[in-house]
């Protein structure tokens, strides 16, 4: 089912039982400067989903050519970027975050991912961050999974394949 993820004025094909999560004041996350979010979820309850995926769209800007022009290198180097981000978070909350490295992923055109995990106490998630770059703009997305969720990683392939750029 194609969806618009709102504020970001983005289309993406959810699998069933997933759902944009309602904020009515729009999520900011800090990517070097301020950007509008979204969340999407998928089973548990809306405090404690069993996979849900953090949305941005930011613009092109230094590093970030226009899909057709960044070479693969400087892609999986943005999405390192964004992964030591992720990890600053995750360490910012009292966690540890364990990388299993970057690359260029089949989930669609320019498009890279770091996949890896974190742990906080006796929790731990598998994360994976993603850089899906386009002509106008890129979308970083930050998927989260308990680790009692089944491989999880091919469905955020997928949705994020689907992000309509």
């Amino acid at each position: 089912m194609v969806l618009a993820v709102e504020p970001l004025d983005l289309d993406a094909e959810l699998p069933v039982g997933w759902r944009v999560v309602p904020d009515p004041n729009g999520r900011t996350a800090t990517l070097g400067a301020q950007y509008r979010t979204s969340v999407v979820a998928r089973g548990g309850t809306a405090e404690d989903p069993e996979d849900s995926a953090f949305i941005a769209t930011v613009p092109l800007a230094g590093a970030l050519a226009p899909g057709g022009d960044i070479a693969d290198d400087a892609l999986v180097h943005a999405a390192e970027s964004a992964e030591r981000g992720t990890a600053s978070r995750v360490a910012a909350e009292g966690g540890t975050y364990q990388t299993g490295g970057c690359k260029v992923s089949d989930a669609g055109v320019h498009t890279a991912v770091c996949r890896g995990t974190a742990h906080e106490g006796s929790e731990t998630v598998a994360l994976q961050t993603f850089l899906r770059v386009g002509d106008q703009r890129a979308v970083v997305a930050l998927f989260m999974a308990k680790l009692s969720v089944a491989d999880a990683a091919p469905e955020a392939d997928r949705i994020v394949g689907s992000f309509g750029l």
